[in-house]
């Protein structure tokens, strides 16, 4: 059966435009719709319809709060960055007279999971919440909701308007303060590839490297793997760091990452901070309860979460067919915090 997907690619349109074509009459150019209804035919498409029983206007106070998980055992409520931001959402909303509701998908199975939450619920607005790569996805909900702001994360097409932590200039300056203690074989630990917070975290690390003079080279990035299980990771890290020429200090993508590094290296029996320095980032509840304390970039989480409703809040109080103002990536400032986890040479 073909897909708003299988329309949108032959019509020439994105499949935000087919949705809207089949649902919002005159919102779209008169011969952008003809086109996509005459694909459709020949594609023998027909539109789901929603239930009669729920109405999208019973609704207009509702958002969802649609949280992309790592892990399938990896729930929001148990998530020590992503609750706060929950946290934040849920006051924000309280106090704007919205409902939240909630919803959690694996990050990887999201196609599977979208339709249900937007199509019988009938949302106005909706919070995705997490990394994912890839514009698609959130093109495709899009498609089922006419106000959608991205969370912790970053649309590099322009089409949504996101709300995320500054991850570059976090990145630079954890890797200005450890070069002004003395490093120069400095490695950067990468959680996942093909997140946009993630790489805008290596990229600052590398512009920090290169305008100290310093050269990157390939060994002193590693790149995690959520398909390979812990211990394999684990693993990956006890090498890393048994070579010869390791690093004296190491950057986390974040401070999960950070901790599995405390792990590792305390199986090794590499001291922290003696043997190797290490900086975390989003400083998470636990961070300075560790030992030693970790040094790591504080992420306002809550801050995030109340900004993130308040924009959806603007979207949906805007009118039917208007923007309050353009789709603007707010980029929340992230501070350093030096605790025990690293030293001078």
């Amino acid at each position: 059966m073909p897909t708003i997907h299988d329309i949108a690619r032959k019509a020439g349109v994105s499949a935000t435009t087919v949705s809207r074509a089949f649902r919002e009459s005159g919102v779209i150019n008169a011969e952008t719709q003809r086109r996509i209804f005459e694909t459709a035919r020949q594609m023998d498409y027909a539109p789901r319809v929603r239930k009669p029983s729920i109405s999208r206007k019973s609704h207009r106070h509702t958002i969802a709060f649609e949280f992309f998980a790592d892990k399938p055992a990896d729930t929001l409520q148990g998530n020590l960055f992503y609750a706060p931001m929950l946290y934040g959402a849920q006051m924000e909303a309280a106090r704007l007279g919205l409902n939240i509701m909630v919803h959690t998908s694996s990050r990887h199975l999201m196609e599977q999971d979208l339709p249900r939450l937007v199509e019988e619920w009938g949302l106005e607005g909706l919070l995705l919440v997490g990394g994912f790569p890839g514009a698609h996805l959130a093109e495709l909900y899009a498609s089922h909701a006419r106000h959608l702001i991205l969370l912790d994360n970053r649309d590099l097409t322009g089409q949504f308007e996101s709300v995320s932590s500054d991850g570059f200039s976090g990145a630079l300056q954890a890797t200005r303060y450890l070069l002004k203690l003395g490093h120069r074989r400095i490695g950067f630990l990468l959680r996942e590839t093909d997140i946009v917070s993630f790489d805008e975290r290596l990229r600052g690390y590398q512009w920090g490297m290169r305008t100290a003079g310093i050269t990157v080279e390939p060994e002193l990035i590693l790149s995690l793997s959520s398909e390979m299980s812990e211990e394999e990771n684990s693993n990956r890290i006890s090498d890393w760091l048994s070579f010869p020429e390791r690093p004296s200090a190491i950057i986390a993508a974040n401070d999960e990452t950070a901790m599995w590094t405390l792990r590792v290296c305390r199986q090794a029996k590499i001291s922290i901070p003696e043997d190797l320095s290490v900086i975390g980032f989003d400083d998470i509840p636990i961070s300075i309860h560790l030992n030693p304390a970790l040094t790591t970039l504080l992420v306002n989480k809550e801050f995030m979460g109340r900004l993130a409703v308040q924009r959806l809040h603007a979207r949906l109080t805007s009118g039917e067919t208007e923007d309050p103002d353009p789709l603007v990536q707010h980029i929340v400032p992230v501070t350093l915090q030096i605790r025990e986890s690293c030293r001078a040479l």
